[in-house]
């Protein structure tokens, strides 16, 4: 069973506490992991950015990876595209994922580009709803066969490189990229590559229309690469790499059957030949730059004859023994004390540097170095703790590294007693715990709180009644100490005050509970008179509890609509806005009522009335019909919309639709009425036809609206249409001069219209040529003319036989007799038409009323969010299109 998810930026996401780029759409019983693996798939890196002149064309990146999750192997299909701005005015991205499995594959034989390319598959705008969907969606099953590549012939002049990229796919592990232009349709160019493979190896190639990175584990075969981005700098360098660039002249491409093939639109499938030459790259070898290491110094290069010589190893010399010419050394007897002497003097010398070297560190504060006896243990130094440094050198332990930013400069020499005794380690003061968040509640909640519902059915039966609600309800839980320490106020543009009207809200204090009242003072609509308060409702919070009640009020205007206000609320330095959510109201999908005055009632929808500078949408999708054109669309503070609706196939010229509106009443709340609306064929006298009604060019034909839920309306025009068609047969018997009526209008229509038009023209205009040459003769011109008349008037005779006759039994040579049986010929398939669209509208009707259903979404824009009021079941899941 495939599931799919939609990954996009949105102020809530499907999971509870989720925003930002998260997932709002989901298949239901879709696995934690796979979901999880769908979502990192999402990654998108914008090529232009949203204030930039060519943000449209942002590449929309096609994907087909294969992935094993749970042991299970998927084929991945991603749509991950430039979706402008999100809710916080920042770049978003829009990632629609559908995850198949391999039975789901076969039978798809045209591969998953040619799957991606129906453009119904993919989503390609979110509708701001946050929803799961009962199934996924699956591939279309119909196949793509090999056409010649035309998509890549107008790019590089020879479509035979689409062939090229499909051999690469019948070579074991063969990876080929593809550099193009921004603006390219590249997912045209997938479609036509895979179409030359066989089918059954279509999903065994992966890609990416815009490649930039794999994810971690998936291996991406076709990689296509936007023009300017630093991958496809990089492969242009990298001289092993497989590449066609469509951004330089490629020429003719060399290969195999299935370039022929993408030249022809004809292939043979066949595997490659064991061992076949590697693939080769299409575009001119780069140089490749040599990295160098940055310096400050340039040092000026050497011949290469020039080397360091290596360096001179260093012998101990011996003494070596006296030449012989030379007389033996004797020993000097009188010099015994130099040898002494000489050793004292090197001595002081030494002992002259040391001191020197001491006064000149001194000088320079360079730190003496301390020669300490590690044998014997000072008798009046402390003992020394494990923390400190000092232990741990004489423990000749190495101390522990500490970070840049505790490190203390030693002070300077005078402000410590001893330098030679360690300091003792500062200890820091623990940091105080964070503060509990007295919210913590409300942010599981997700900031939302539901309220109570206004009112409730009192009795049963037809003595059933509603009144208002007051029980109290538990909102949520605060972590505070005292409820003295929490501050509550309503906020928004419900809250604000407007004519005639303003909202309070006060607090008391009362044996450990405090309480808000919201009250409200309306003012009279005369404007004469005190205003009249009004209690609409009361928080109370005791004991870290917050609850809620409606309170019992009565008055005949409109109090404050508090479900459409945010609640604020602020405690220990912290604070927290929540917003208001109404009992789930759902109703059945509704099925069509078009009688007069008929309406569909919103269930629970007038709860909260309705004002005039209300933002207020209907959505409404339509469905349960044979045909298309049901998409319903949206209407803002103006609730009406207009549905197109098939006609059966009888009666295919005529035009049907469906205009539904929503209707407010104060008592009894919101309805939405339907009118079907049809465009009928009509055919009317005009005011000159009155005296003369056999005159053809009297009467007026054309459609006219009308409105098909009327009965009446239509039962009188077809009693019109009767009426008319009634006075033309009284208008030719007494007009008629026919031998046989009855005989005339049983002929068939076909022989009628040519007896009366054709027929006749010929007949008359060579009549008109014989008196002519009767009385001062014709020229050759007008000879030819009238003898082809003649050969025209025979041959329409040998066509249809039994037209002569029709004309010379019934006289039509007369021009009167002419147009009365041409105005017959006019009624009689009109009357027809009409009889044939009533019955047509009137079955219509029936299947609309049995068949058709009604989904519908009503809400309210308040503070840029939406407020549902009531919500069809099948509102979520209904098709826009109705399918036979």
């Amino acid at each position: 069973m495939s599931h799919e998810i939609l990954y996009t930026s949105a102020p809530q996401g499907l999971k509870p506490g989720s925003r930002g780029f998260c997932t709002v759409v989901s298949t239901t019983g879709l696995a934690k992991n796979l979901a999880e693996r769908l979502e990192s798939f999402s990654g998108y890196r914008h090529a232009f950015m949203a204030h930039d002149s060519q943000a449209g064309q942002n590449p929309v990146n096609y994907t087909h990876y294969h992935t094993t999750v749970g042991g299970r192997k998927f084929h991945i299909l991603s749509r991950v595209a430039d979706a402008g701005l999100d809710y916080t005015q920042r770049s978003n991205k829009l990632a629609h994922h559908v995850a198949l499995e391999p039975a789901e594959t076969v039978d798809a034989p045209g591969g998953p580009a040619w799957v991606m390319a129906d453009k119904n598959f993919f989503v390609q705008q979110w509708d701001g709803h946050v929803r799961t969907l009962p199934v996924g969606r699956q591939p279309t099953f119909v196949d793509r066969p090999a056409q010649i590549c035309r998509c890549w012939k107008q790019l590089t002049g020879d479509a035979g490189w689409g062939g090229v990229l499909a051999e690469s796919a019948l070579r074991k592990g063969g990876v080929m990229s593809v550099i193009f232009p921004a603006g390219t349709a590249v997912l045209d160019l997938v479609v036509e590559s895979l179409g030359l493979l066989p089918p059954e190896r279509r999903w065994e190639v992966t890609f990416s229309t815009y490649f930039t990175k794999a994810p971690a584990g998936v291996d991406c075969q076709w990689r296509f690469l936007l023009d300017g981005t630093p991958e496809a700098t990089a492969l242009r360098r990298d001289v092993r790499a497989s590449v066609i660039d469509l951004c330089n002249q490629l020429g003719q491409a060399q290969g195999g059957e299935l370039i022929k093939a993408a030249r022809t639109g004809v292939v043979s499938y066949r595997e490659p030949v064991r061992g076949a030459a590697p693939l080769t790259r299409t575009t001119p070898d780069a140089p490749r730059p040599v990295a160098t290491a940055p310096s400050r110094v340039e040092i000026p290069e050497e011949p290469d004859d020039l080397a360091l010589a290596p360096p001179t190893p260093s012998f101990v010399r011996r003494p070596s023994a006296p030449p012989a010419w030379l007389p033996p050394e004797q020993p000097a007897r009188r010099n015994r004390w130099l040898l002494p002497a000489v050793a004292c003097g090197l001595l002081l010398a030494f002992l002259g540097i040391v001191v020197i070297a001491v006064l000149l560190s001194n000088r320079f504060e360079v730190p003496a170095v301390q020669v300490v006896d590690t044998d014997v243990k000072p008798p009046d130094s402390p003992p020394l703790q494990p923390d400190d440094p000092e232990a741990a050198k004489q423990n000749n332990d190495p101390p522990e590294e500490e970070p840049e930013d505790s490190f203390e400069a030693a002070p300077p020499v005078g402000e410590s007693d001893s330098p030679d005794e360690p300091r003792p380690a500062e200890k820091e003061k623990p940091a105080p715990p964070p503060k509990p968040n007295p919210f913590l509640e409300i942010k599981k909640l997700q900031n939302r709180l539901q309220l109570p519902p206004l009112t409730v059915m009192e009795g049963t039966g037809s003595f059933a009644k509603p009144r208002l609600n007051t029980e109290k309800r538990e909102l949520a839980k605060l972590n505070v100490k005292s409820s003295q320490d929490v501050q509550l106020e309503l906020v928004g543009k419900e809250f604000e005050p407007r004519i005639g009207q303003t909202n309070t809200i006060t607090h008391v204090d009362e044996n450990g509970m405090r309480r808000w009242e919201v009250t409200t003072d309306l003012r009279p609509a005369s404007g004469i008179g005190d205003a009249q308060t009004t209690k609409i409702a009361t928080f109370e919070l005791q004991d870290g509890v917050l609850r809620f009640n409606w309170e019992d009020w009565k008055t005949d205007r409109l109090p404050l609509r508090l479900a459409f206000c945010s609640l604020k609320l602020a405690a220990d330095g912290q604070d927290v806005t929540c917003t208001f959510e109404l009992p789930p109201k759902t109703a059945p999908s509704a099925q069509l009522k078009l009688e007069p005055g008929a309406r569909i009632s919103l269930a629970q929808g007038g709860e909260f009335a309705l004002r005039p500078d209300d933002d207020l949408v209907l959505d409404l999708k339509f469905r349960g019909i044979k045909g298309d054109g049901f998409t319903g669309k949206s209407t803002t503070k103006v609730p009406k919309a207009t549905f197109s609706v098939p006609v059966p196939h009888s009666v295919s010229n005529a035009k049907v639709e469906l205009e539904l509106s929503l209707v407010q009443d104060q008592r009894e709340g919101l309805w939405i009425e339907g009118k079907l609306f049809g465009m009928a064929p009509l055919l009317s006298p005009s005011e000159r036809s009155k005296d003369v009604y056999w005159k053809s060019h009297n009467w007026n034909r054309g459609p006219t609206t009308l409105e098909l839920s009327d009965n009446d309306v239509l039962k009188k025009h077809l009693e019109d249409a009767e009426y008319l068609f009634s006075q033309v047969k009284l208008i030719m018997q007494s007009q008629f001069k026919f031998k046989d009526l009855k005989n005339w209008l049983a002929l068939p229509a076909t022989t009628r219209e040519i007896a009366v038009g054709q027929y006749a023209r010929l007949d008359d205009d060579i009549e008109m040529f014989r008196k002519d040459e009767t009385k001062k003769g014709l020229t050759d011109a007008q000879r030819d003319r009238y003898h082809g008349y003649i050969r025209d008037l025979n041959e329409l005779s040998k066509k249809h036989p039994d037209v002569p006759k029709a004309y010379q039994n019934h006289g039509l040579d007369n021009p009167d007799t002419r147009d009365i049986a041409k105005t017959y010929n006019k009624f009689a398939p009109v009357i027809e038409e009409v009889r044939a669209w009533h019955g047509a509208m009137k079955q219509f009707k029936t299947d609309l009323h049995n068949q058709a259903r009604l989904d519908y979404r009503l809400y309210v824009k308040v503070d840029d969010r939406e407020i549902t009021l009531v919500e069809t079941e099948g509102f979520s899941n209904a098709s826009p299109k109705a399918k036979d």
